[in-house]
This record gives C-alpha cells, structure tokens and sequence, in this order.
C-alpha cells in the first residue's frame, strides 16, 4: 500500500504516492526480505485497475519473478 498526499493521506498504488519505496526496498533486502505483499485497500480507481498498477511498479523494479 501506498499513501497519498494531503492531510487524510488517502490510500494509493504501490509506487504512486509518497512512500520513499526505493529506501523501503533497500532496508528490507539488507535485513534479508525475500517476498513482498500487496494489500490492497480503497483507492480511487477500480480495485483490480489498483492491483495492476501496484504490480507493474514492483514488476518494472525486478521484483517478481
């Protein structure tokens, strides 16, 4: 999950908010992360438009085999 911007911090697609994803995945593949989860919560577009997006950013990333 991601997060928007503004105030109430509305959820986002992995990637699309204002999540510093590139330090997240450093840290956790220095303390040995192998698997990454996708929760999907209310976003503004549809919920499996939402998965796709979140998918494609860790796919483009190298992160699903």
């Amino acid at each position: 999950k991601d997060m928007g911007p503004g105030e109430d911090k509305p959820f986002a697609e992995v990637g699309s908010g204002i999540l510093d994803w590139e330090s997240i995945f450093e840290v956790a593949e220095s303390g040995g992360v192998e698997w990454y989860l996708v929760e999907q919560d209310l976003c503004e577009g549809p919920p499996l438009e939402s998965a796709k997006k979140s998918l494609e950013f860790l796919r483009g990333r190298g992160m699903l085999g």
